[in-house]
Order: C-alpha cells, then structure tokens, then sequence
C-alpha cells in the first residue's frame, strides 16, 4: 500500500499493472488530473477508484477522468471480486 500520490507515481513507473484500486482520499486536496496522469503511465491499465463520499458531483469529476469503475466505502468484496473478475476477462487473463 503506499501512501501518497509521489509514492504512486513511484511505483508505476518502475512497474507494469493491469489494474490499480485508487482511494480518493489519497489525492487530498489535488485535482483528478493526477488520475489522468496516472493514466499516462499505465495506459493499459484498468482503474477502480473507491471513496468514501457519497458525492454525485464527486462521482461524475472522477468518471470523468475515464476510470473503469467507481465504488463507495465500505467496500463489497462479493462486488469488487466481480469487477476485477470483469476487468480480468476484459485484458483477457485470469484473475
């Protein structure tokens, strides 16, 4: 787990990922650019982003970016093993 956007950034560049869970709150007070920064870098790469804000004008900013999908806290596991199995089959590999 890292901790910071910089610590992120890190990470995807000195590593290939089919798929990235984001927390929102790990973004703070940025803007969702980092999201579509993020996507440079893995261009490839699927990401779900969770949150603990039950915002629609939040949701919309975000999906926006071009995310795969958008979860609410607290997480499902049932749902999110879904949409990794989902995203797994759309890559084309096994989860």
């Amino acid at each position: 787990m890292v901790n910071s956007t910089e610590g992120v950034l890190q990470i995807v560049q000195e590593t290939l990922f089919d798929l990235v869970i984001l927390d929102i709150c790990l973004l703070k007070n940025e803007n969702f650019d980092f999201i579509r920064v993020l996507k440079q870098y893995l261009n490839h790469s699927q990401i779900i982003v969770v949150s603990e804000n039950n915002s629609k004008e939040l949701e919309t900013a975000v999906r926006k970016t071009g995310i795969a999908f958008y979860m609410l806290k607290p997480v499902d596991m049932k749902y999110l093993n879904s949409i990794v199995a989902h995203i797994s089959t759309k890559l084309g590999t096994k989860n």
